[in-house]
C-alpha cells in the first residue's frame, strides 16, 4: 500500500486544509483598497445634495443675504475647519485601523464630536431665519453626504 499525502485528494480521506498563517494574502497590504465601493444610496445622496443646493441657491444665499447671522455662520466654519484637522490627525494617527479611534483618544473623540454639534447648531442659528425649519434638512443632507464621501474613501 502506498503512502498517500492527504493534502493531494488522491485519498479517501478528505484534504487538510492550511494555517492562515500559511496562506498568501490576496494583494499587498499597501495595494488592498480601504473603503467600501460606491453604493447605490451614495449616488442617491450625492443627488440629493446636489438637488438641495440647487433648489435652496445656498451658496449665493450664505455670501449675499442680509438675513444670514454673520457671526454664527464664521463661527461655524471656524468649528468646522477645526473639526476636520482634528478628524484627519485622528485618522493618521490610527492609520492601519480607523475602527477603534474612540478607544485610542476617546478625550479628542469627544472634542470632536461636540465639535460637530457646535457647527451644525451654529450653522442653524445663522440661517434660521433664510430656511426656518428647511435648515434642519439642509444640515442632514450634508451630513449623509459626508458620511457617504467618509465610507468610500476611508
Amino acid at each position: 500500500m502506498k503512502n498517500r499525502d492527504p493534502r493531494r485528494g488522491d485519498s479517501a480521506t478528505p484534504p487538510v486544509p492550511e494555517p492562515s498563517a500559511v496562506r498568501k494574502p490576496d494583494k499587498p497590504r499597501k495595494m488592498r483598497r480601504r473603503g467600501r465601493s460606491l453604493q447605490v444610496d451614495d449616488v442617491l445622496w450625492y443627488m440629493c445634495f446636489l438637488l438641495t443646493y440647487w433648489f435652496f441657491d445656498i451658496p449665493n444665499t450664505l455670501w449675499f443675504s442680509n438675513k444670514i447671522e454673520r457671526h454664527y455662520l464664521h463661527s461655524s466654519l471656524l468649528l468646522l475647519v477645526l473639526f476636520f484637522l482634528i478628524s484627519f490627525y485622528l485618522f493618521w494617527k490610527t492609520h492601519p485601523d480607523h475602527r477603534r479611534i474612540w478607544e485610542q483618544f476617546p478625550v479628542l473623540f469627544i472634542f470632536s464630536l461636540l465639535l460637530f454639534f457646535a457647527v451644525i447648531s451654529l450653522f442653524c442659528l445663522s440661517a434660521w431665519r433664510v430656511w426656518n425649519v428647511w435648515t434642519l434638512y439642509i444640515v442632514f443632507v450634508t451630513t449623509m453626504t459626508l458620511n457617504a464621501t467618509a465610507a468610500i474613501s476611508l
